[in-house]
């Protein structure tokens, strides 16, 4: 059969220039798992480069997962998560990098069902006509309150499952927040704030992860934030800057520069002055 489209291509990939070998039965799962279309690039990157390479596992960066896929780097963060949660992936943390593992026993996979748009499009009618037709034809309308019931619990309750959820937030995709927490840090700090403390905790998580265990992380940051405030007013100048002590210093938030170093303020130093000089 002739490809019509063939003449107005500039390229001509063929089999023997490579490419990728998936066992049928997986490969068949994963078309009937109904996989956005974020997640399905993002899966299909990290089998490319664990089986695409004959590996089982293999350090993947979000930097490539989105140079890979086209993907913003933080909706690549946003699909690993759910893939994860979904059990699709397998990720091993290890201090800066993070190894992937695709889980190939799709028989524990965590499928979404496909949307069902028949009731979407039954709720369309005007009900107030349909009362009219019945009474016009002299026959009772159908009771339908507990149709109507079901469906506000059911919304009510995808409305609680939805604000416990926690998002991945931080360069190193570690610290998890709902999005009432993270509303309530923009509320506190304004948003480039609160951005630049997640961020803080996340490179100090990643950095000491043994000391660094938390389980609200929302309530990490308030915790780290008012120990700072502490120290700041306590000493007058930041922690680990004891030969400022009392040196008056701008706002950190909105930046700030060091005073040079002064021998005569530094106890330890000969040329010392002493307090009451």
């Amino acid at each position: 059969m002739d490809n019509p489209h063939k003449a107005l291509s500039n390229i001509n990939p063929q089999r023997e220039n490579g490419h990728r070998q998936i066992n049928n039965d997986v490969y068949d799962a994963i078309v009937r798992a109904h996989l956005t279309g974020g997640e399905f690039a993002c899966l299909f990157f990290i089998i490319g480069r664990t089986w695409g390479f004959n590996k089982k596992a293999d350090y993947i960066s979000f930097g490539q997962i989105a140079e890979g896929t086209r993907l913003s780097r933080r909706s690549c963060i946003k699909i690993v998560s759910v893939l994860i949660k979904r059990q699709f992936i397998v990720i091993e943390r290890s201090g800066y990098r993070n190894k992937y593992l695709f889980n190939k026993h799709y028989d524990t996979w965590i499928n979404s069902e496909p949307q069902d748009t028949s009731e979407l499009e039954s709720t369309s009618e005007p009900q107030d006509t349909t009362l009219v037709n019945h009474r016009t034809l002299g026959s009772e309308p159908q009771d339908t309150r507990n149709g109507e019931l079901q469906d506000t619990h059911k919304r009510k309750k995808e409305t609680i499952l939805k604000k416990h959820i926690k998002k991945v937030y931080g360069e190193f995709a570690n610290v998890l927040l709902t999005d009432r927490d993270y509303q309530l840090l923009v509320e506190r700090f304004t948003e480039p704030i609160a951005k630049e403390w997640i961020e803080t905790l996340s490179s100090g998580m990643a950095a000491n992860p043994k000391k660094y265990k938390y389980e609200d992380h929302r309530a990490a940051i308030l915790q780290w934030e008012r120990r700072d405030r502490k120290e700041v007013q306590q000493n007058g100048a930041y922690r680990g800057n004891a030969k400022r002590t009392g040196t008056k210093l701008p706002d950190r938030n909105n930046g700030y520069t060091e005073p040079p170093y002064d021998s005569r303020l530094d106890p330890k130093s000969p040329d010392y002055i002493g307090a009451d000089s």
